[in-house]
């Protein structure tokens, strides 16, 4: 088959392993695309060894569909030699690498192959992931930015924006090329074979309409939940998926890939969460602690201190492992900026770092108790004045089981506070913190009715009454 005169505008690729009950539900999902199946949709069902009743619905709908479904049937080898052997099949001008419980949404095909056709400068488009079945929501890397419009995105320009998962993106086949999925790799193989062939290009459009519906099995571990008490997903993934990667883009031993980085940080920011030394041997978690430290040094500090969701503890633990000394002491307020080697990477003024827990009344005593992230407290020095100018002393201690871990080891923990004052001043109070650099910050609680308002914590506000600065020793 040439690629320029297919036979069918698409081929979808479905690798199938024991997945009887939602197999049917699928492939409909298919057939009744709004692209039209008969005339331009080619199904090519893999099955992978199944030992349940999928052969049998395979076999149903072939019959039904003989011109556009093509069943293959292979010795049980694992999903990318599945997706390899469908690809060998496949006839279409664009492809799609769809999993067997998975859904795509009616018109998806359809308006994938209507934005590829407008922008041929690209190898593929992506659908937002949306969960269903056992779990509603989107997807973490489906939110926020980057799906706001049909576009074309520039990784290097838009480096946030990772994309990881092969089933939710419609192929151009032509940047496809002899690409194939790595046999060797159980995880992230799919990762992998997506952004080798994203990176040679540089872009990728993506859709805001169209959905993947992503099932979310109920009462069953994800995937990635299982994967994580196996050997080969702290090896053989972190070698040959992250470090393959980056690998691919180094130029004069510098990682200069800012999207590559992101991933790194993405990827490490998961994997330091996870107890490896519980399922490895001593050798092997000395390779695996190889692999994190050669991937940390990689990225940029300033990349490290920009990634998403991830705590502040863990981004200065990153840069301490990263130069493998202590940089707490070395860390810096200046005008509500915590700054460490001319970075600021925290703004006080817009980050959410104080809450109340508790906030009772016990007789004419307002009990309040007060948690702040451990950092703040070791950088400031923090007292409560009351509306008479009054000073209060603040003692904290550790919250128990609000231990940060940073790669198994604790790298912070959660600081408490109980305050307790006459029921007539708990309305009127205020924090003052000053900090290492002599310069104050004002925080206000702002309870009425003794109450705190509707948000969760409090905001650090610079300057604020300013007559309240003296009271501060």
């Amino acid at each position: 088959m040439s690629e320029k005169n297919p036979e069918f505008e698409i081929s979808v690729v479905m690798p199938i392993y024991n997945v009887q009950q939602y197999l049917q539900e699928s492939i409909e999902s298919v057939v009744n695309q709004t692209l039209g199946f008969e005339d331009n949709i080619q199904l090519i069902l893999v099955n992978d060894g199944s030992t349940d009743g999928s052969e049998k619905v395979c076999l149903q709908y072939q019959k039904k569909f003989p011109d556009n479904i093509q069943y293959v049937y292979q010795k049980n080898s694992g999903v990318s030699a599945a997706r390899n052997l469908g690809l060998k099949f496949a006839k279409g001008r664009y492809i799609n690498f769809l999993d067997s419980d998975d859904k795509w949404t009616i018109d998806a095909l359809e308006n994938a192959i209507a934005f590829l056709r407008k922008h041929t400068e690209i190898p593929f488009v992506a659908c937002k992931m949306h969960f269903f079945d056992g779990k509603e929501g989107y997807h973490y890397l489906s939110r926020g930015e980057k799906f706001k419009e049909d576009r074309v995105i520039d990784i290097e320009e838009e480096y946030k924006f990772l994309q990881l998962h092969v089933a939710s993106v419609i192929f151009d086949r032509e940047f496809i090329g002899e690409e194939c999925f790595d046999i060797q790799l159980k995880y992230g193989e799919d990762a992998l074979f997506l952004n080798t062939i994203l990176l040679q290009y540089g872009k990728y459009g993506v859709l805001t309409k169209p959905e993947y519906l992503y099932r979310k099995r109920t009462g069953e571990s994800s995937v990635i939940q299982g994967a994580m008490t196996k050997k080969e997903y702290y090896l053989t993934t972190v070698e040959r998926f992250v470090c393959g990667l980056a690998k691919q883009t180094m130029s004069d031993g510098r990682l200069r890939s800012r999207y590559v980085q992101n991933l790194i940080c993405y990827e490490i920011r998961n994997y330091a969460k996870l107890e490896a030394s519980s399922y490895l041997d001593e050798q092997s978690y000395h390779i695996y602690m190889e692999y994190m430290m050669y991937l940390i040094k990689l990225v940029d500090d300033e990349l490290l201190f920009r990634t998403k969701d991830m705590s502040l503890h863990k981004k200065i633990a990153f840069v301490e492992m990263k130069y493998g000394c202590e940089i707490k002491k070395q860390l810096q307020m200046y005008n509500g900026n915590l700054v460490w080697n001319n970075q600021a990477i925290f703004s006080l003024e817009t980050k959410q770092y104080l809450k109340i827990t508790k906030n009772n009344l016990v007789g004419n005593q307002r009990i309040m108790e007060l948690e702040i992230p451990g950092v703040f407290v070791d950088l400031m020095d923090i007292r409560m004045v009351d509306m008479f100018g009054t000073k209060y002393m603040i003692h904290w201690e550790n919250v128990p089981k609000t231990e940060v871990s940073f790669f198994e080891k604790v790298i912070a923990t959660t600081k408490k506070a109980v305050i307790e004052l006459e029921e007539d001043l708990s309305e009127n109070v205020y924090f003052l913190g000053k900090t290492r650099d002599k310069s104050v910050c004002y925080i206000d609680p702002e309870i009425v009715n003794g109450i705190a308002g509707e948000k969760k914590g409090f905001f650090l506000k610079m300057g604020g009454n300013t007559d309240c600065k003296d009271n501060l020793l």
